[in-house]
């Protein structure tokens, strides 16, 4: 993805990511944390939430909040596919969801089926 890519970069940064790097740091080491709050990244970057907001869709194409929701459910995907979890409701914790119930909506939105059934297709 381009924010794991970006992780990877230390040199030839833009502008725009260097003012949002210390924010894409944490939120890469804390991306399955149930307690991530999204709302407070631009503090660490000492600048606005909506400038905050408006750097990060330019330079990774979507919402803080749609990147951790994307790669918390591409994760689970995995886990489902792995087999390492022995059910969806160690696969919603282990991805940093703490409500079952939501996890398995966003999952059956992202894959068009419930968690329950993807793991057998």
């Amino acid at each position: 993805s381009k924010l794991e890519q970006s992780m990877e970069k230390t040199e030839n940064e833009s502008p725009e990511e260097e003012r949002i790097a210390s924010a894409v740091r944490y939120l890469q080491e804390h991306l399955f944390d149930t307690d991530l709050r999204i709302s407070n990244l631009h503090e660490l970057c000492k600048i606005s939430a909506p400038t905050f907001r408006k750097i990060f869709e330019e330079v990774y194409g979507c919402t803080p909040k749609k990147y951790v929701l994307q790669q918390r459910i591409q994760s689970a995907a995995e886990l489902l596919r792995s087999g390492e979890c022995s059910n969806i409701a160690e696969v919603a914790a282990a991805v940093g969801f703490d409500d079952q119930l939501y996890y398995s909506k966003c999952f059956k939105q992202f894959y068009g089926v419930p968690p329950s059934s993807y793991k057998f297709i």
